[in-house]
């Protein structure tokens, strides 16, 4: 945000960010097939420039969400949607590996699956054709 739109809009526009504009990111949190209840209904993290950033953009999005607002700098809330990615990348990679190995030793990778998910805290994913899903090759890390 600061490093590439911030500028451009600098730029681009000749104001200067919170002087003549404000300026907030707000990672998406949506699965697909699920859009409208995921926009209403989870919590979102919200990266401002500054306070008066914040306060605009958490004006907004209390209207579209009933779900809890997380405030904090632009960077942040970048990081914590490559964070969120990343970790969902290493679940299907994980459930992926389980599969392999199963297939490998002649067990069924998805009686393992529901066997793990027995134990409280565990959420194995369904093992599938690689690591994907819509946010993962658009929101790239740098």
């Amino acid at each position: 945000m600061e490093g590439l739109v911030k500028k451009t809009l600098e730029r681009e526009s000749g104001l200067r960010l919170g002087r003549d504009f404000k300026l907030a990111h707000c990672p998406e949190r949506v699965m697909p097939g699920r859009l409208l209840h995921n926009i209403t209904g989870y919590d979102r993290v919200i990266g401002g420039f500054d306070k008066e950033s914040l306060r605009r953009a958490t004006a907004i999005y209390s209207r579209l969400t009933k779900g809890r607002l997380y405030t904090t700098d632009l960077t942040t809330a970048e990081i914590v949607k490559t964070a969120e990615n990343a970790y969902r990348d290493v679940q299907i990679a994980f459930a992926n590996e389980v599969a392999l190995i199963s297939e490998k030793l002649g067990a069924d990778a998805f009686e393992v699956r529901r066997l793990v998910n027995t134990c409280p805290f565990r959420d194995m994913h369904v093992p599938g054709a690689g690591v994907g899903g819509h946010c993962l090759p658009k929101d790239p890390c740098c």
